[in-house]
Formats: structure tokens, C-alpha cells, sequence
């Protein structure tokens, strides 16, 4: 069994990275966060030691392991169990990395702050609007907050990567299937059909709700045409733009929107 670890900020596409990969292969397991995995996959990456001392609370001694994760990511199979601690000691773990563009992952984690249940008291924005309900405004401030927290994991989290896929290039179906083969080749990963698949589903409720309202949305449609944008201000484009870390994400492709002055 091959493990990886996954990481990357919300609303980028990690439900989706994960049940692609393993709706393809058998012999994968995709990590998210903890329990069902070795670290908190939209925070900062542990290291081999620290993935260590996740599953053997007194390491180095190996005499006791996390229950949690016998019981919550390995369903209490205890073969699958030693084999992930095998992996783990041999510091056999893949650590991959999910991005997407600034610009549409702040636009949708904005909508996901308006329309979510969850506290999530961690993110400035979800803070900001539970705390002052109806009365909640959008200020350059939070905006900045948002994009230097996104700065800071990603600089982290690419630094340790072994796998880095941008979210646009799984909206295509070649270069979607490009990356499953290279993480196949790789990582001697086993097919579950002849032919590589996509998921037809989406695990995010606000794009299914958008496309019973308008039956032509389009993930590829609204995130490679940037119909996004329509959804920010010009005022908040000029902070994403002028706040991202271009020297990490240009290399990437990821290109900034010319700044525009607002009235």
C-alpha cells in the first residue's frame, strides 16, 4: 500500500484530489487530516519525525500507537494499520501538494465563509462574519490576513512536496490524466479500471447548488475561463495582487491581474 499525505488550503480541492486518485488505484490511500491522517492537511507539514511522533505518541519508543488512527483512518484493519506504521518508521510517506489560483481560491473560500455551518474560527474571514453577523464587511484587511496565511503554508508546504498538482490542471482532461500517470509510474500504483476516470461528482454543495439553479455550470467552465473574477471586487484584486507571493506561484504559471485604480 502506498500512503500519501495530502495537504492544501481549503477550498483548493482536496475532497476531490483524494477521491480521484483513489477511485483510480487500488493500492492507495490518500491522508487528510487527523484522524485520517498524519497531519492537519490545511496546516503547516509535519516533517518524517514529526509524522513519527503522530503515530507513536512516546516516540521514539514504538510501544504505544494512535487509537484514533487504528480506528478512524485505517477502519480498525489491523494489516493496513502495520503497514502504515511500517511506511511510517521508513519514512515512506508521499507528501502531495494541491494549489489553485489566489484569485478563485479566495473567491471561494469567501463563499464558502457565507454559506458553511462549520465554526472554523481559524480563518480571519469565518471569524470576522461570525462575530459580526449582519453586519459583516469584506475589508481590505481580512483579505490581506487570508492571502499571507495562504502565502506562508504554501512556501511550507511546496518546500516539502513531492507531488504538487495545480487545481486548473485537473480540469483538463489531459493534463488530469498526465498526473495520474506520472503518480502511477512513480509510485507503481495499479489501475482499478483500464481506463483512467474522472469524478463526475463534486464533494463542494455550493457548486451542485449552482448548477440546479443554471444547468450549464461548469467547473472548467468557471475556474480555466476566470468567471470568478466577476465575483470580486476590483478593490480586493488589488490586495490578492499585491499581497501573493508572485516569486512562488509565477514559476507555477500563475499569473496576477493587472491592478486597477477603484473609485
Amino acid at each position: 500500500m502506498i500512503f500519501i499525505q495530502q495537504y492544501g488550503a481549503r477550498r483548493t480541492g482536496t475532497h476531490y484530489i483524494q477521491n480521484l486518485i483513489e477511485y483510480n488505484f487500488v493500492n492507495v490511500l490518500v491522508m487528510s487530516g487527523f484522524p485520517n491522517g498524519l497531519a492537519g492537511k490545511h496546516h503547516k507539514p509535519r516533517d518524517p519525525e514529526g509524522y513519527k511522533k503522530a503515530f507513536f505518541p512516546n516516540w521514539p519508543s514504538v510501544d504505544v500507537m494512535v487509537k484514533e488512527i487504528f480506528e478512524g483512518l485505517c477502519e480498525s484493519n489491523e494489516e493496513l494499520f502495520k503497514e502504515l506504521a511500517r511506511a511510517t518508521l521508513s519514512e515512506q510517506i508521499i507528501n502531495l501538494v494541491i494549489v489553485k489560483n489566489p484569485y478563485s481560491w479566495f473567491e471561494s473560500l469567501y463563499r464558502w465563509t457565507k454559506n458553511c455551518n462549520e465554526e472554523a474560527k481559524s480563518y480571519p474571514l469565518r471569524a470576522a462574519m461570525l462575530s459580526q453577523k449582519k453586519d459583516f464587511k469584506l475589508t481590505d484587511e481580512l483579505v490581506y490576513k487570508e492571502i499571507i496565511s495562504y502565502n506562508e503554508r504554501y512556501r511550507a508546504w511546496i518546500d516539502t512536496a513531492d507531488c504538487l498538482i495545480k487545481y486548473e490542471d485537473l480540469l483538463n482532461k489531459a493534463t488530469r490524466n498526465k498526473f495520474l500517470e506520472s503518480l502511477e509510474e512513480r509510485y507503481n500504483l495499479i489501475r482499478n479500471s483500464k481506463e483512467l476516470i474522472n469524478i463526475d461528482f463534486g464533494s463542494d454543495p455550493m457548486p451542485i447548488k449552482n448548477k440546479l439553479i443554471n444547468p450549464d455550470w461548469d467547473y472548467s467552465d468557471y475556474y480555466l475561463n476566470e468567471k470568478y473574477l466577476t465575483n470580486l471586487s476590483q478593490n480586493t484584486i488589488n490586495v490578492i495582487t499585491e499581497t501573493t507571493d508572485w516569486e512562488l506561484l509565477e514559476p507555477l504559471g500563475y499569473k496576477r491581474q493587472k491592478n486597477k485604480k477603484t473609485p
